[in-house]
């Protein structure tokens, strides 16, 4: 079990924790428990990526002008 659980970890670029091996696992045909895989992957020292957190670009605070209004259209609030 241990090997197996390695197995998919090294594959999914250690970024799989347990729910995420447990669903391969079963698609082996292999019923383990979340806690169990919890418990192998402590002893091996398998801890997966943290996802970043998505950086936002957009800088609202600039001095560029807003585009023409090419189009002409206008827009009222009702």
């Amino acid at each position: 079990m241990v090997q197996k659980v390695k197995r998919i970890f090294t594959k999914s670029r250690k970024t799989y924790g347990t729910r995420r091996i447990k669903k391969k696992l079963a698609a082996e045909g292999i019923v383990v428990s979340r806690q169990r895989i919890r418990r192998i992957m402590a002893e091996q020292g398998l801890v997966a990526k943290a996802r970043r957190k998505t950086r936002a670009t957009t800088d609202s605070n600039h001095n560029h002008p807003v585009a023409p209004n090419l189009l002409g259209g206008q827009f009222d609030i009702q």
